[in-house]
């Protein structure tokens, strides 16, 4: 038992320390086991597919991080108007 929870202790220790992952620790904000071995379980195709839905994802993430950088960047140069934005 005490193995196990040191086990655990340095997982997430390390995915702490590590540096980058910015997208995949907003998506996870620790390491889950229960997750990880239903993953392995997976047939590879069926591992891809979700590896794909989840890489769109984060491009639409990144996508929309950007453009309301972008927006804030024009507004703060004079360029971009609040009148401008359309409401949905």
């Amino acid at each position: 038992m005490k193995i196990e929870k040191w086990v655990k202790n340095e997982i997430n220790k390390r995915w702490n320390e590590a540096s980058g992952l910015r997208y995949s620790k907003m998506m996870m904000k620790e390491p889950n086991t229960r997750r990880a071995k239903s993953l392995l379980n997976l047939s590879r195709n069926d591992l891809r597919v979700m590896m794909g839905g989840l890489n769109r994802t984060l491009l639409l993430i990144q996508t929309l991080e950007f453009n309301a950088k972008y927006a804030i960047y024009k507004l703060e140069m004079g360029k971009l108007h609040m009148g401008s934005f359309k409401l949905c």
